[in-house]
């Protein structure tokens, strides 16, 4: 019982030093400065749809924020209307490789990236309204990196996206699950 004490200032110290440890860790952010914190709780978010990308073999899971999903909802983008400033799409790419058990099935393979896009119209307007982020995975280490070399890689982004201008830049549809 006499090294209690010691004992209590030792789990005191190890608590201390944890916390300014994670305190001093750098945020997770693309070179434009998008963070990852905006999609952090993305394991909790609808699915809104998924899609196979044929040249680059690989499939998408598209999540979104209960922003977005309330926009779907509502039959956004088709009807015409832009999405709400705050709605955030997440898409989650992986390879896809024949299932091993039914061979003229797909599936994913490892996560290879995540990519979101997020909804601000005044913050984003020389990306019509929508600013981009995308994170390799990086499986042995099981954490995320950020992608792209200099603040400008958004260009890419919204250049592909501009073929959906229509649909406020959004290819995704929603694929609903059956009747509510």
């Amino acid at each position: 019982m006499k090294n209690q004490p010691m004992y209590r200032g030792a789990i005191l110290l190890a608590l201390i030093l944890s916390l300014l440890i994670l305190g001093c860790q750098k945020e997770l952010k693309a070179p434009n400065g998008l963070s990852f914190s905006v999609v952090k709780n993305y394991h909790h978010w609808p699915l809104i749809s998924f899609s196979y990308r044929q040249d680059l073999q690989e499939l998408h899971l598209i999540l979104g924020n209960a922003t977005a999903f309330e926009d779907f909802l509502h039959g956004i983008p088709d009807n015409g209307h832009p999405f709400t400033d705050g709605a955030v799409l997440v898409r989650l790419v992986y390879p896809a490789r024949a299932n091993p058990s039914f061979g003229q099935d797909l599936e994913p393979g490892r996560l290879k990236r995540l990519d979101y896009m997020i909804k601000d119209a005044e913050r984003f307007k020389n990306t019509k309204g929508w600013g981009y982020a995308s994170f390799a995975y990086l499986s042995q280490e099981k954490r995320f990196k950020p992608l792209g070399s200099s603040a400008d890689f958004f260009r890419n982004c919204i250049q592909c996206h501009e073929k959906a201008r229509k649909r406020d830049y959004v290819f995704t549809s929603y694929s609903p699950k059956g009747p509510r």
